[in-house]
C-alpha cells in the first residue's frame, strides 16, 4: 500500500458547508479503512487500518489552514 502509493494518492476532500468530505475512488478503500472480511468465500478477516479521520497532526494543520484562508480574506 505505501510502495506505489496507488490508495495513498487517491484521496481527495472537499470543503462543503459545515464540514469537508473526504474520500477514495479506489473500490478497495472502504475495506481497507473500516476492515471486514474478504477474499473468495469471504474468509480472510481484514482489520481495519483507519486512513480517513482527523488526529492531533491533522487538527493542528487544518487550524493552520483556516486561519490562513481567514487572513487571506481581509
Amino acid at each position: 500500500l505505501i510502495d506505489k502509493h496507488h490508495l495513498y494518492d487517491s484521496y481527495v476532500y472537499q470543503l462543503q458547508r459545515g464540514g469537508v468530505v473526504v474520500g477514495s475512488n479506489r473500490v478497495y478503500a472502504a475495506i481497507h479503512h473500516f476492515g471486514g472480511e474478504t477474499g473468495r468465500g469471504r474468509k480472510t478477516k481484514l482489520p481495519a487500518r483507519p486512513v480517513m479521520g482527523v488526529g492531533p497532526r491533522q487538527e493542528r494543520r487544518i487550524g493552520d489552514y483556516l486561519a490562513q484562508a481567514i487572513e487571506a480574506m481581509q
